[in-house]
């Protein structure tokens, strides 16, 4: 009986450990600063080309904005999966722009927007001032914007369905 018992109290933490590590994940999907529902704040940033790059210009258009690491793989899923949605919904009034504030790695980026077929516009946040603006929390983050400006839904980090989810919004 003990050593069943054993058993059955590792079985029980260890059930325990996958439910607050779930939690955990659920909880990564959001932002510090921005909730669902509330407005994105202002912002103004260089794009690689040296051109503006503005939420204000999105106002009135779903936006996806797409905040992401250089050299990260999972960044580098989401810029492209993110392309593909944009593709598959273009003639729509659905914009994109990627933002990273690895201002040091511009010419990473602009290769592989160049290698990748990007189209969408890469913002380079100095300072990080939209990143704590927003208060991201782990990169890559996707953040949807409907039309009105408000936030509608975000997603943190790569799974295998983000294409999907997208697409969904």
């Amino acid at each position: 009986i003990c050593a069943r018992k054993g058993s059955v109290m590792r079985l029980r933490n260890w059930s325990m450990g996958v439910v607050l590590l779930l939690s955990v994940g659920a909880w990564g999907d959001e932002l510090r600063v921005v909730k669902v529902g509330q407005s994105i704040p202002q912002f103004s940033l260089k794009s690689l080309l040296g051109d503006p790059i503005e939420n204000a210009s999105t106002r009135g258009h779903a936006a996806i904005i797409v905040y992401v690491a250089s050299e990260q793989v999972s960044s580098t899923k989401v810029m492209v999966e993110s392309m593909k949605v944009l593709n598959a919904l273009k003639g729509t009034d659905l914009e994109m722009q990627i933002v990273t504030a690895d201002v040091s790695r511009a010419d990473w980026f602009r290769d592989f927007r160049e290698s990748s077929g990007i189209r969408a516009p890469i913002g380079l946040d100095h300072d990080r001032v939209l990143y704590g603006k927003l208060g991201i929390i782990v990169l890559p983050t996707t953040i949807v914007v409907g039309r009105n400006g408000l936030l509608r839904h975000v997603i943190a980090g790569y799974k295998p369905d983000f294409e999907h989810v997208v697409d969904v919004y």
